[in-house]
């Protein structure tokens, strides 16, 4: 990252397996971000750390289609697990709503 550079940057970075509803299309009420997804459905969860620049990070647990989404989105600059960039197809987590997996 260029620090002269003023635009935001924001980083996933893909943690532990976490046991929970996602955050982002499982939560509770009207849907908020995009597809919303029935709680029923076992969706393969993980914590991520969202960074933006230097700003402290925010937490979330997230399924594997929306951190699939968040990869392809031009809102997230990198999505990483274990200090390498996260690869949809070699992640091994479960998509729901992806047919087709690409990198």
């Amino acid at each position: 990252m260029n620090k002269t550079d003023n635009k935001k940057h924001l980083v996933f970075h893909v943690e532990e397996s976490h046991e929970d509803y996602c955050h982002m299309c499982q939560q509770l009420g009207e849907p908020q971000f995009g597809v919303k997804m029935h709680r029923s459905l076992p969706t393969d969860t993980r914590w991520v750390r969202m960074v933006m620049n230097d700003d402290a990070p925010k937490f979330s647990v997230l399924c594997g289609d929306c951190i699939y989404e968040a990869y392809h989105s031009d809102g997230v600059d990198q999505v990483m697990e274990n200090g390498k960039a996260w690869l949809p197809s070699k992640s091994g987590m479960m998509f729901i709503r992806t047919s087709k997996i690409e990198d």
